[in-house]
Order: structure tokens, then C-alpha cells, then sequence
């Protein structure tokens, strides 16, 4: 990992020479580039993986998991914007076929054509608050065609860059699109707590740096309980009716009794002040992009709000401080 200090004192983060060996292993260093991470309209299932010994034998010299480890690695460290791909194709680790080793050359040209891409911290993004802590979660409802089984994503951003991302495969079938929604506020919300300590106990930020108060507008409109507003972290959300169960006092309903326990607790972190759910527009919510393949438009316009193009460090003279955000940072 490329580690840099930029002009304007922000930090970036890259893994352009990892790429670059990643595309030069599978001989894709020349391939021509794509704009999207899937290729889109191709549905990866099952019924693709070979059947006969004969098929699976010749896809066993194909080097399908290898190339999934690495994909893997870049998706974990700096490249988000890959992760719902690398999530479908992992699926089929065991059993690959012809169709899904085109996925992965695919989603090795798109690499190819954005290898320069990378994470910075410390910069104002246009759409996202400039913040110590904020998150944003999704899901995609019942879109797994085999077993209805939904995919749930959430991004956690600070100070201008992603610190937290994940999109997976539920393990249950939601039964709706807002239980579908729920289970990832509850996934986001466990992470952001687990973040909320860290930052406080041992990065020095109080509460008060944290809290969504610090946004002005934002966090008047989003009080609408009967508990006094303490200070809580935004998680951006596009599911009105989740946010409504998560914050409910009492009142129950026969869609969402089933998932009473995921209730209460997201229920108990908002009356505390360690979250709030905010509603957001899906056309804004960054982590759209962690629960379907998107279109190319849908991409470009999310995709700068996590990933920043490759700059220049500034000069090893330089004396100027790297920017910092918070009380203590």
C-alpha cells in the first residue's frame, strides 16, 4: 500500500503497484477497459458451474481462486468500489465455470482502467458530512435468484474517506424489503458502535465531536422521538419504514414482530444517543454500491464520494502539517 501526503495535507491511500501486478498475473495489463465493475444484465448462478468431470477438469487449470484471494485483498483494503462483484463471484469459489471466470477477466478490466484510484482522508466530499464518524447503509431485497436471500451493504466514512465497508449475503430471507433494510441498519449500527468506543477511548474524541449535531439542519430534522436528543451518530438510510421501526416507542406490527429482538437492540442504541437513522435519498446513498451491480451514470456519480483519482505527494521539504479534523485527532 502507497501511503502519500498530498499538496493540500490530506492522506491518501492506493494500491496502484498491487493492481498493476494483479493485471500483469492474468495477462490483462493491455486488456481493454470497462466502465463497470459487472458486466451489466449477467446474472451469475449455479446452473453456470460444471456439471460433468469433464468440465470441471477444464476449469480446474484456471487459476478462479487465486485470482478471488487477491480480488479479495483489494477489496479490503482501499477499493469498495468493487465489493458487491467480488461478493457475487466469491459465491462460486468452489465450482467456478466458464461465465464466472469471464466475471472476474471483467472485473480485471475494469481494474485496468481505474488502477489509479484510491482513498483520501482529510478532504470535504460534496454529499457527505464532514465528520469524525458517519455511515450510510442499504440492502438489495430478495435479489439472490436462487435463494431469494437479500444483500445488505454499509459504508462508514471519516473525515472525507471510507474507513468501513462491507456488502454480503444474508444468511435468513427477508421478508420484506424493509426487514431486508433493518438487518442492515442493525449490521451498520453494531460496526459504528464498535468504532464510536474506539474513537472515544483511545483516539481522544468526545461525544460532542461525533454527534450529528455538529451537521446543524440536518439534526433538528431528524429528532421526531419523545426522548431528549443526546448525541448520536448519523446513519444514512433510504428505508423510511426502517428508520420508523428503529425508532418506534412501543407500537409494533405484524410485518416486523419476527425480527423483534434486532428491534429492540437498534431501538435501544438510538433512545440511548449512539445512533440515528437519517433518511437519504437513494440516488445519494453512497452504499447503493455495496448491495447491486449499478449502471455506468449510478457509478460515476457515487464512486467519487469514496474514491479519489491518484495525485502527487508534495515535496519531501514541505513542512506543512497533514490535516486534521476533530478535537484531538
Amino acid at each position: 500500500m502507497t501511503v502519500a501526503r498530498l499538496h493540500d495535507g490530506a492522506v491518501q491511500l492506493s494500491l496502484n503497484g498491487f493492481t498493476a501486478d494483479l493485471l500483469h498475473q492474468y495477462k490483462m495489463q493491455d486488456a481493454k477497459p470497462v466502465s463497470t465493475p459487472m458486466q451489466p444484465g449477467v446474472n451469475f448462478n449455479k446452473d453456470q458451474c460444471p456439471k460433468t468431470d469433464a468440465e470441471r477438469l477444464e476449469m480446474s487449470s484456471t487459476p478462479y481462486l487465486q485470482a478471488i484471494g487477491s480480488l479479495l485483498w483489494l477489496v479490503q483494503t482501499c477499493r469498495p468500489d468493487i465489493a458487491i462483484a467480488v461478493n457475487v463471484l466469491s459465491r462460486f469459489a468452489s465450482n467456478p465455470g466458464k461465465v464466472h471466470w469471464a466475471g472476474v477477466k471483467w472485473l480485471l478490466r475494469y481494474l485496468a482502467g481505474t488502477a489509479n484510484l484510491g482513498i483520501i482522508y482529510g478532504r470535504k466530499v460534496d454529499g457527505i458530512p464532514h465528520a469524525p464518524l458517519t455511515a450510510s447503509c442499504d440492502a438489495s431485497w430478495a435479489d439472490c435468484k436462487e435463494t431469494r436471500a437479500s444483500t445488505s451493504g454499509h459504508v462508514i466514512m471519516s473525515c472525507g474517506g471510507p474507513i468501513s465497508w462491507s456488502s454480503r449475503k444474508m444468511k435468513v430471507q427477508a421478508l420484506s424489503s424493509m426487514e431486508a433494510e433493518f438487518h442492515s441498519l442493525c449490521l451498520c449500527a453494531r460496526e459504528l458502535v464498535h468504532l464510536r468506543t474506539l474513537y472515544i477511548r483511545d483516539f481522544g474524541f468526545s461525544a460532542s465531536d461525533l454527534t450529528i449535531q455538529a451537521y446543524g439542519k440536518l439534526a433538528l430534522e431528524a429528532y421526531t422521538g419523545d426522548y431528549p436528543p443526546p448525541e448520536p451518530i448519523a446513519i444514512m438510510e433510504d428505508n423510511t419504514a426502517a428508520i420508523a421501526l428503529a425508532k418506534s416507542s412501543g407500537a409494533r406490527h405484524s410485518r416486523s414482530k419476527h425480527i423483534e429482538l434486532k428491534w429492540f437492540w437498534v431501538r435501544s442504541m438510538v433512545q440511548s444517543g449512539v445512533v440515528l437513522p437519517v433518511y437519504c435519498p437513494t440516488k445519494e446513498n453512497i452504499s447503493d454500491l455495496m448491495t447491486k451491480p449499478v449502471t455506468r451514470p449510478v457509478l460515476e456519480y457515487l464512486r467519487p464520494r469514496i474514491l479519489w483519482p491518484h495525485e502527487e505527494p508534495q515535496s519531501q521539504d514541505s513542512d506543512q502539517p497533514i490535516a486534521r479534523s476533530g478535537a484531538s485527532s
